[in-house]
């Protein structure tokens, strides 16, 4: 096993185990689901974990479930409750998949396919203090991973923007990469705003 697979899901459990530690401070719990990718082997959760390590000043609970196995929000408030949390964020990857886009630059003479990698889901901030919903955001990350020009053909399955499989890997591998940090500012941004009280 390469030695990343190793070290993410460890800095996961150290977090939780911060949390644990300083539970006479507020913090904030992240629960995450993500999709099954057809393509790779998903690792954005570890990803997000990772990208959470930066957060020093506040504990960060963390708990990440498969989209079978995820629990009732109610469930997941309960938890959240249970270590002293201010805040919930809810976060749901429901697709990850390829993506061919037209656009047409001469009608009937010059087009343009490309074809994207595209992650797709929701984010829900849940105050746990005042027992209320404070955001419900839309979730969209993507990537090109090939284009190509045609005059007159108009051919959407050209083989140009075939992705081989070993390229897929790194593709989604990138996409994973950039969710998750699209995914830590956005929890960073939030946060910012929030004071987080000593009990």
């Amino acid at each position: 096993m390469p030695p990343s697979r190793l070290i993410l899901p460890f800095v996961c459990l150290l977090l939780v185990f911060a949390a644990v530690e300083t539970s006479a401070q507020e913090g904030i719990a992240v629960s995450f689901s993500v999709a099954a990718n057809p393509w790779a082997d998903s690792r954005l959760e570890n990803k997000l974990c990772y990208q959470l390590s930066a957060i020093t000043h506040i504990p960060v609970s963390t708990g990440t479930y498969r989209t079978a196995a995820r629990p009732e929000f109610s469930e997941l408030v309960s938890w959240a409750r249970r270590g002293n949390n201010r805040l919930l964020f809810d976060i749901r990857i429901d697709r990850i998949y390829l993506e061919k886009r037209k656009m047409t630059l001469f009608p009937e003479l010059i087009f343009r396919y490309r074809l994207y990698a595209v992650a797709e889901g929701t984010m829900r901030v849940f105050d746990l203090k005042r027992n209320r919903l404070l955001e419900n955001v839309t979730v969209t990350e993507e990537i090109k991973a090939s284009d190509r020009w045609q005059a007159v053909d108009d051919e959407r399955d050209d083989p140009g923007l075939a992705v081989p499989a070993d390229e897929k890997t790194v593709l989604f591998d990138h996409l994973e990469e950039k969710t998750a940090r699209l995914l830590y500012e956005k929890i960073k941004k939030v946060i910012r705003g929030v004071r987080f009280d000593e009990n």
